[in-house]
């Protein structure tokens, strides 16, 4: 197998001896050493990236799924004083189940309900669902799964 050499690189290479051929070629590695770098490449920082991507489309659909959830749970137990409160009301003022308390009768601070709630869901104003004594107050978002149970 004879091999034959470009010119070219005989031209460079000529006038150099085997050592100093070898010398150079050490140089050129040494300069070329990895061991002094600071910072990170673009691949790295490309991965790093990849990875926080990948953990965040995991981690938001169920952060946004337990917060609908942790939403419909204080409605229901905002319907659940409601109805509490208007228990009371109807058999402190000897009122039967057709009646329907007012905004007044429940919600303030000498009444039975300090602070008037609201659904963190979003849901409409709970007085124009209370409905009467004898029945659940209703929240607008119930198609959501804001009903109090019985």
């Amino acid at each position: 197998m004879n091999r034959r050499v470009p010119e070219g690189v005989i031209a460079i290479f000529k006038g150099y001896s085997e050592a100093d051929f070898l010398s150079m070629i050490i140089k050129h590695i040494s300069h070329t050493d990895t061991t002094n770098r600071k910072g990170f490449t673009l691949v790295e920082i490309m991965i790093v990236c990849g990875i926080v991507g990948l953990l965040a489309a995991i981690a938001i659909p169920h952060f946004l799924r337990h917060r609908a959830f942790a939403n419909k749970n204080s409605c229901i137990e905002n319907l659940r004083q409601i109805a509490a409160a208007k228990s009371v009301w109807a058999q402190e003022k000897n009122k039967g189940n057709a009646h329907i308390p007012a905004e007044a009768d429940l919600f303030g601070a000498t009444n039975y309900i300090r602070e008037k709630p609201s659904c963190p869901g979003g849901g409409a104003d709970y007085m124009v669902t209370i409905g009467t004594v004898g029945e659940a107050p209703k929240c607008s978002l119930a198609a959501e799964g804001h009903v109090l149970t019985q």
